[in-house]
């Protein structure tokens, strides 16, 4: 079996939603239940691409797959065994954006979200890298101190010492962003002009604050209800959406299984990734809901893990 990476950089906010609630927020994001932070279910990321295979016969309302799209994804019939040869996990999220008082705008992430994307990507042994040990994993992160670059965008000097403020916090500078990090985050997504600036605005905190930030610092939108037997405004009936913010960096992984002997000429001898990659790698596509008012458009870079881990052991 084999695993690819697939990045997910919002172009514009996203809502994959997790129900109604009684709260404040009456349409919230999905996320963890153990950690909040927020996800896209790999339904929905396997819904999205699956898309691209379905096969609208003339006269016949019924929707069904392709021939290939049934060896990649699976058949829609559920009375039928088929399974796909991609299997799809859920996104998580690796950068957050965050307003900066220096720069505009930062990406945040912490020690836990890098551990759990190492483990993830088969990159364990970058655990134990010299500058990662020394710069984030055995340094005591704080509610008041960060690694970020001394030199970035981001930085204000006073005096001697060097900060950056996001949202209303005052973060001090601890350490350099250690250069395999950057170099690792730019190899993650080489097709957008913005992601590649993440060496200067990339912001590594404590567990604590950025689940702080990730919980408190979506998007969120007032929604008015209409009637649509009437159309008018309903009656004190506006509601309140959460979306993940535009510039959020999400990722998926996704292994593939072989072709068997018997579908291996209706995928004329290649693999079934590079029928995926074909339709699929440095496109945009939308994941969620209200997509006919422009949310959820994504970024999509599928990259082959072998080769992540080439340039990270290099």
């Amino acid at each position: 079996m084999r695993t690819y990476l697939i990045s997910l950089l919002a172009r514009t906010p996203v809502h994959v939603g997790a129900g109604y609630t009684d709260g404040i927020i009456y349409k919230p994001m999905r996320r963890e239940r153990n950690t909040g932070f927020p996800i896209i279910p790999g339904s929905t990321i396997k819904g999205v691409f699956s898309r691209l295979w379905l096969d609208n016969k003339p006269n016949d309302h019924k929707v069904s797959r392709s021939d290939i799209g049934q060896i990649l994804f699976g058949s829609l019939n559920e009375d039928d065994s088929i399974h796909g040869l991609l299997r799809f996990s859920e996104a998580r999220t690796l950068a957050f954006p965050v307003r900066s008082a220096r720069g505009c705008m930062a990406w945040v992430t912490c020690p836990l979200v890098l551990k759990r994307f190492l483990r993830d990507t088969e990159l364990d042994d970058l655990l134990n890298k010299d500058d990662l040990v020394s710069n984030i994993f055995s340094k005591q992160l704080t509610d008041s101190n960060a690694v970020f670059m001394k030199n970035s965008a981001l930085s204000i000097f006073s005096g001697n010492d060097c900060d950056v403020v996001l949202e209303e916090f005052c973060f001090r500078y601890l350490a350099e962003l250690p250069v395999s990090l950057i170099a690792l985050m730019q190899a993650l997504f080489k097709g957008d002009p913005v992601w590649n600036d993440v060496g200067q605005r990339l912001v590594v905190l404590n567990d604590s604050m950025f689940g702080y930030f990730v919980k408190s610092g979506c998007d969120i939108i007032r929604k008015i209800l209409v009637d649509d037997s009437l159309g008018v405004v309903r009656d004190n009936n506006s509601v309140l959406q959460e979306n993940l913010p535009s510039e959020t960096f999400l990722y998926s992984t996704m292994n593939v299984s072989d072709a068997p002997d018997s579908q291996r000429s209706l995928i004329g001898g290649k693999l079934p990734e590079e029928l995926f990659i074909e339709k699929v790698n440095r496109k945009a596509f939308q994941f969620g809901a209200d997509t006919t008012i422009g949310l959820g458009l994504c970024s999509v870079e599928v990259i082959n893990i072998s080769k992540l881990k080439e340039l990270s052991y290099s």
